[in-house]
């Protein structure tokens, strides 16, 4: 397992049905990233209600995910294209809240799967994109800071697998579209290390 590419954001404008908003969803690839608590240095973020901070800090994608949407949808994909900042090889194919990644001196836990949103569908410009990406099961992941850092495109990545009873990114996906969800799932995802975000959802089911 090593760290294919590393990208980073600029601000742009992008059409977003009747409107232009600005986004630093398209990503670039460079030599290296610093990772930080708070996210990755110079990496644009401009929506923080719903991306960045500390919960979500570094967006992850599979590099044999990647290329299997370059099948699906019969085009060439660049690196950053789903607003990743690393894509990675060969991540294991059940991925849970808690799980952690090294990367030479940066040490990740994964906290989310990626919801797709209107931006996202915009940037892909793909008919039913939010359906389709969703349906895929492929969310790629958000992960928090535990030991800031440098990392390089090359860098071998070790994953350290959380305990088999936090609750996986699919099921996570699964339940943000489920109509009904039995109190003992959202208990089990509330006892798993996820994002405050998703805790959030998650703590609104009990009501």
């Amino acid at each position: 397992m090593h760290v294919v590419s590393v990208q980073l954001g600029t601000a742009r404008t992008l059409d977003l049905d009747t409107r232009t908003i600005t986004t630093g969803i398209d990503k670039t690839p460079v030599e290296e990233i610093v990772v930080q608590t708070g996210g990755v240095a110079g990496d644009a973020v401009m929506n923080e209600k719903h991306h960045g901070g500390p919960d979500q800090a570094v967006y992850v994608y599979s590099a044999e995910d990647h290329a299997w949407w370059e099948q699906q949808l019969g085009r060439s994909l660049t690196p950053g294209l789903f607003g990743e900042n690393l894509t990675i090889s060969h991540v294991p194919e059940v991925v849970r809240a808690g799980d952690r990644l090294r990367a030479g001196d940066v040490l990740l836990e994964v906290s989310a799967p990626r919801n797709p949103c209107a931006t996202f569908s915009a940037q892909m410009g793909e008919p039913d994109w939010i359906r389709r990406f969703r349906d895929a099961r492929r969310p790629g992941f958000y992960c928090r800071v535990l030991e800031p850092g440098t990392i390089r495109a090359g860098t071998t990545v070790e994953w350290i697998s959380a305990p088999a009873e936090n609750i996986s990114l699919r099921e996570m996906v699964d339940h943000a579209h489920s109509g009904g969800l039995p109190a003992a799932a959202v208990q089990r995802a509330l006892a798993s290390p996820i994002s405050d975000r998703a805790r959030a959802q998650y703590q609104s089911r009990l009501k």
